[in-house]
């Protein structure tokens, strides 16, 4: 048995580890799936040829310290671990050849630095993975969205972040849900908005349009929805932000606005737009804004080249989806 190099005991109703199981030095693949009867792993710690580590289901309140001596750890599966209320500092930061770290549905108590009690490990842990490719995690401090945080992670291809208490699902590669972004916003944030496909902005209530984000020119942005924003006025506000990115939104494909109580209208310009600016649009849906009196102004109508779909819904004081002077003649 000490050549195993792979053990898979998902979905038994085993309570503690084997003893013997130290004894498979060799074994690089360890599947815990569902044992929901299991609470105390710490004897894992001594499995250090481990590469992949999966307790997807389990019912774990406490990540041991243990598992930071896992050096050769590339895989650690911690999804839908929803018991799981402590990750205690410098476990997750010891593994330094992890890739990917999947905790969906999972734990959320990140510290950052200056708050928190200290008895869970801070956010910067993750973002000093210098191997990680693979990230699928929610955060529930916001503090962490305008605080400096030292960030290696940049070889991050694939990651779904929720920055709220509970974790947001997406079919996107690349997809970010930030609820409470302020001004200033941090350089982790910046940095991985450029990888970004899809972007959800929630309650982001002192943010008066998307440009002072420097979002409007992120190039692979493909779906972007923005709710609870309640001091935005204009998504776009080209009339008094300098500098508008000529590449604004022109990857953009699904536009959704919800809740938006103060919106007067998506894109201000009193003359033509930049050329390429929500050229890509296909979804257009607007939700529950009720200071919106017209949808599509005329530089903005002129630039919906290949719209497919708009959808108009509980927008109160709507008199034209579009009025243009030009279009009626």
């Amino acid at each position: 048995m000490k050549s195993l190099v792979a053990l898979d005991l998902s979905c038994t109703h085993i309570s503690s580890l084997p003893p013997s199981l130290p004894c498979l030095m060799n074994l690089h693949t360890l599947c815990l799936d569902s044992c929901t009867s299991l609470t105390d792993i710490s004897m894992l710690g001594k499995l250090t040829a481990l590469q992949l580590l999966s307790l997807s289901g389990s019912k774990i309140e406490k990540l041991p310290e243990e598992i930071g001596k896992l050096s050769n750890l590339k895989l650690l599966d911690l999804s839908h671990t929803y018991n799981l209320k402590t990750v205690p500092p410098n476990v997750i930061s010891s593994l330094s050849r992890l890739e990917e770290l999947n905790m969906k549905h999972s734990f959320y108590g990140w510290e950052v630095e200056g708050y928190g009690s200290g008895s869970n490990a801070s956010f910067a842990e993750l973002t000093s993975l210098e191997c990680l490719t693979v990230l699928y995690v929610q955060v529930g401090n916001t503090r962490c969205l305008s605080k400096v945080i030292p960030f290696s992670s940049n070889n991050l291809a694939k990651f779904c972040i929720s920055v709220d208490s509970s974790y947001h699902e997406s079919s996107s590669p690349t997809y970010m849900y930030l609820k409470n972004l302020s001004i200033p916003v941090a350089n982790w944030i910046k940095m991985l908005l450029m990888k970004t496909a899809e972007l959800s902005l929630i309650g982001c209530d002192r943010i008066k349009n998307l440009v002072i984000l420097d979002v409007c020119g992120v190039k692979g942005l493909k779906s972007l929805h923005v709710e609870d924003c309640s001091e935005m006025e204009y998504l776009i506000n080209i009339m008094e932000e300098a500098g508008v990115p000529q590449s604004t939104f022109n990857s953009l494909e699904k536009l959704q606005l919800k809740n938006m109580e103060n919106l007067k209208q998506i894109c201000l310009c009193h003359g033509p737009l930049p050329n390429g600016i929500f050229g890509n649009l296909k979804v257009l849906r607007v939700q529950k804004c009720h200071r919106l009196d017209e949808i599509l102004s005329h530089p903005l109508l002129k630039g919906l080249k290949i719209l497919e779909e708009l959808k108009v819904d509980q927008c109160h004081k709507l008199k034209f989806l579009f009025y243009s002077k030009e279009l009626q003649e």
